[in-house]
């Protein structure tokens, strides 16, 4: 009995094979999954013959139906997930521009309420912590806004903004090493909102 080309087993006489040009017989199965990478013989490279190749011409359209519905649908994936993530950065920049009226108008319960809600949400990013540092520090509550400042800084310390306000905080209640500790961090934004 000839052996397959492709596994190496024995062609069975009730299983159907296909030989290439120069005779190699491999198990139709076995040539189904080949087909999927080359059209040609795995042993001399020779084309197979179009009576061949038509035999198994529907299983490799379908498979590359198949392929094709994927990228699509991975594209439409990322387009949506590309889109809902512009929504998401759009909606919070319209609630910091919130923020900053609310600074503006000095309602600055509104705008603690207002950030904390966005916190709530999942939405801790390094902003917010910043922005309600801020408010405390507007609020003169130079305690709490220190705290929400450190809290900033242990997860961005290149955040000079920070930095500038906890030591503008610091001054605030006469802690003044600690103020000149945190104008170190930031010296080209010491005289800068």
């Amino acid at each position: 009995m000839p052996l397959c080309i492709i596994c190496h087993e024995e062609i069975e006489p009730n299983h159907t094979s296909y030989s290439c040009p120069n005779g190699h017989p491999a198990h139709d199965f076995c040539l189904k999954d080949w087909m999927l990478n080359s059209q040609n013989c795995p042993l001399c490279t020779e084309k197979y013959s179009a009576e061949v190749l038509s035999t198994f011409s529907g299983f490799l359209q379908s498979v590359k139906a198949k392929e094709e519905e994927e990228k699509l649908k991975k594209i439409e994936e990322e387009l949506i997930a590309t889109i809902t993530k512009a929504a998401d950065e759009i909606f919070e920049l319209q609630q910091l521009e919130r923020i900053h009226e609310l600074h503006d108008l000095k309602e600055f319960e509104k705008a603690l309420q207002f950030l904390f809600t966005m916190i709530d949400n999942n939405n801790e990013n390094n902003h917010v912590l910043f922005l309600i540092g801020k408010t405390f520090f507007l609020k003169e509550q130079f305690d709490l806004a220190i705290n929400y400042f450190m809290k900033l800084v242990k997860k961005d310390y290149e955040y000079p903004e920070a930095f500038y306000y906890m030591g503008k905080s610091y001054e605030a209640i006469g802690l003044d090493d600690k103020a000149k500790w945190a104008y170190e961090r930031m010296p080209e934004k010491r005289n800068s909102p």
